[in-house]
């Protein structure tokens, strides 16, 4: 079993430190954005101390750009770019690309629909550093809204039949779409932006 601890930058770098070193017998698969994001610094010094911790950080990189000085000055072990953060498709495989240059591993933050889901299965399939990607089904209707279906099973997405489908290789139910369209007030959770789209699935 892999395991892997999302601290979500919560933590002071003294307390980081002790985290990883509570976690460190543990054989981690990573630990994620253990300390603050601001800077590297505080993260970079974490994972000079603990080399054998893969650290991962990346969902509030948007491009490539920002992830420069993690990659440069080696300050992580896993990137967790994310696909609807960063623009799609193109931007992620040129992070991919370039994490790959350093020996850095891609393990995409995902948590929304089947839409994200399959672009991200996608990048995976076609990258050497890929690693593993992040999928919570919690929404309710994640079933529900798919007409053609990611093919996931058992933590397992069949690219072979994915791969064969035309563009990303599902379907949505746009009726279901329609009927679960509701207002939600700035700052509240939901799916539904201004203009009406719904961008997280």
């Amino acid at each position: 079993v892999a395991l892997m601890c999302d601290a979500a930058g919560m933590f002071t770098p003294t307390e980081a430190y002790r985290l990883i070193e509570a976690l460190r017998p543990l054989g981690m698969h990573f630990v994620e954005e253990p300390t603050n994001m601001d800077t590297v610094e505080p993260t970079l010094r974490l994972k000079r101390d603990f080399p054998d911790v893969p650290i991962a950080v990346g969902e509030r990189l948007i491009t490539r750009w920002d992830c420069r000085p993690w990659f440069e000055q080696q300050a992580i072990d896993v990137c967790q770019a994310d696909i609807s953060h960063t623009g799609g498709i193109s931007e992620l495989m040129k992070i991919a690309h370039f994490a790959e240059v350093y020996g850095i591993r891609l393990a995409p933050h995902n948590p929304y629909g089947p839409v994200a889901l399959a672009a991200v299965a996608h990048v995976a399939a076609s990258i050497q550093n890929f690693d593993i990607v992040e999928h919570c089904p919690i929404q309710p209707w994640f079933d529900d809204v798919q007409t053609l279906k990611v093919p996931l099973e058992a933590g397992y997405i069949d690219m072979d039949e994915l791969g064969t489908r035309p563009g990303l290789g599902v379907e949505l139910d746009m009726d279901f779409v329609r009927s679960r369209n509701q207002h939600v007030p700035a700052g509240g959770q939901g799916y539904e932006q201004a203009d009406g789209s719904l961008p997280l699935i």
